[in-house]
């Protein structure tokens, strides 16, 4: 079989992923991760098996619904004919292994007595990239399950992921059909409290998606805002109007270093700077969902009343006050706040996915909803065109693949709205809006048409429509507006 996934550089993990089967005739529902992962030089760090194998555990014992890796097997691999010695960046390099700090992070103390060692596991269930699914509202859903499961890990199983990118995010089709999502790639895990993550714990993560935290390697602890604000990268790469946006804002931010962390301070320095960005690089009008949760999200980790922007601020003292370093304080309310703005967006996807099915149903019906004695709605031919990506979508929508019909409402600005509205309704003449405020009853008679017959009944005892100044003025009209009148 072809991987599932391979790696991109001689540089690095070098990781391959593989589809296996745990039986020899069953079907390939695991998957086989080959990697070489960082180790300390005089003993060995903690790896991805061993957090996994912590997780699990926790996780069981707590009855957690949420999904993740379930690991089943997993070590390091020996080689025989060096007498069972570790597969290790030593045993392959030999004298050029003094050079393997250049395939250490940026922050993570390169070359300080590191060395990469061959790990295999085997883990499930096997899940399909982002790029896969076939529109925003999926995209949108699975990444609301993704940290929500997030979330659980770290308030159940101890474990901060510290690596959220595009392609540790997966999507997962379970048996029943329901569409899951979950993270993969604990490489970098770590439990928030331990001295590695307290302790300049330097630069870790995939360089685009990496908070400005991480980027400048601030001598802070890595908290779940810092993941947070990773997604919000993602999002940005998932709703790229096109290619060369997608570039462009690779070269900008792909800087493994302070300089990159300066890019994100300046784009999520405000608000208007980042609708400035939105506005450069994303398509609003093709993934409006995800737009949304990017405002939404911006607001909950920038817009924080106690650590806005990004800007550090000068005290009277001297000292510099930075807002990225204060959000540490308040991780906890963040990561609330950024839990209920995805739950909305979650939401919001989901009723719209429920009312374009009713539209599919009453269109398939022929404009009536389909009773219980009607045949069911045609199954689509094999010949139908391909599925749209997540950010590029059709302008009609009849099913949840595709995006409602009913979007473009969103969009919407509230002026035009209001300049509509306007101009549909008519305008009353200054002596019209006078008489509708003495007698508002009035205006309500319906003038008769020529050659319409006059009940003389109803015409004897209608109000007049005309006041002569001899009439005494209604109670409710102010002096102000007597003189006026009369």
């Amino acid at each position: 079989r072809e991987p599932l996934f391979t790696a991109d550089s001689f540089f690095g993990r070098f990781t391959r992923c593989f589809a296996v089967a745990l039986a020899p005739a069953g079907a390939c529902d695991a998957v086989l991760k080959d990697s070489w992962q960082l180790a300390a030089g005089d003993a060995s760090a903690s790896d991805e098996i061993a957090v996994l194998r912590r997780m699990r555990r926790r996780l069981d014992a707590a009855r957690s619904a949420c999904l993740y890796p379930r690991i089943a097997c997993g070590g390091t691999v020996r080689v025989a004919a060096a007498g069972g010695r570790e597969d290790a960046s030593e045993l392959v390099l030999g004298a050029a292994a003094a050079y393997a700090r250049w395939t250490v992070p940026h922050g993570g103390g390169g070359g300080a007595g590191l060395r990469r060692v061959h790990r295999r596991m085997v883990t499930g269930p096997v899940g399909v990239p982002l790029q896969t699914l076939a529109s925003e509202h999926e995209v949108v859903a699975v990444l609301a399950d993704a940290m929500r499961a997030h979330a659980e890990t770290l308030r159940v199983g101890g474990v901060l992921h510290r690596d959220v990118s595009l392609n540790n995010v997966m999507a997962v089709r379970l048996a029943s059909g329901e569409l899951r999502g979950m993270l993969v790639d604990y490489d970098h895990a770590v439990d928030p409290a331990s001295a590695r993550n307290t302790r300049r714990p330097g630069s870790v993560g995939t360089g685009p998606f990496m908070s400005i935290a991480n980027l400048e390697g601030l001598d802070a602890a890595r908290t779940a805002v810092d993941d947070w604000e990773a997604l919000v990268s993602l999002l940005f790469c998932l709703a790229a109007r096109s290619h060369t946006a997608l570039d462009r804002m690779g070269a900008r931010f792909a800087h493994v270093t302070a300089q990159g962390g300066a890019a994100k301070r300046e784009l999520f320095a405000s608000r208007r700077a980042l609708d400035a960005a939105v506005a450069e690089h994303l398509d609003v009008a093709a993934c409006p969902a995800i737009v949304r949760l990017i405002r939404a999200l911006y607001a909950a980790i920038f817009e924080h009343p106690k650590c806005q922007g990004t800007a550090r601020m000068p005290l009277r003292s001297g000292r510099m006050v930075d807002p990225v370093l204060r959000r540490t304080q308040y991780a906890a309310d963040i990561q609330a706040r950024c839990l209920a703005a995805i739950e909305a967006a979650a939401a919001d996807v989901r009723s719209l996915g429920r009312l374009t099915d009713g539209l599919a149903a009453i269109d398939a019906g022929g404009g009536r909803p389909s009773g219980p004695a009607e045949s069911p709605a045609p199954a689509p031919s094999a010949s139908a065109s391909p599925t749209p990506s997540p950010c590029r979508q059709p302008s009609t929508a009849t099913t949840l693949s595709d995006p409602p019909a009913l979007y473009a409402l969103y969009n919407v600005p509230v002026a035009a709205r209001k300049r509509k509205a306007k101009e549909e309704t008519p305008q009353d003449s200054p002596s019209t809006k006078r008489r509708k405020m003495i007698h508002p009853q009035a205006h309500l008679a319906t003038p008769a048409t020529p050659g319409t017959p006059v009940n003389a009944d109803a015409e004897a005892f209608a109000e007049p429509l005309f006041v002569t100044p001899r009439e005494p003025p209604a109670a409710h009209v102010s002096s102000k507006l007597k003189r006026k009148l009369f």
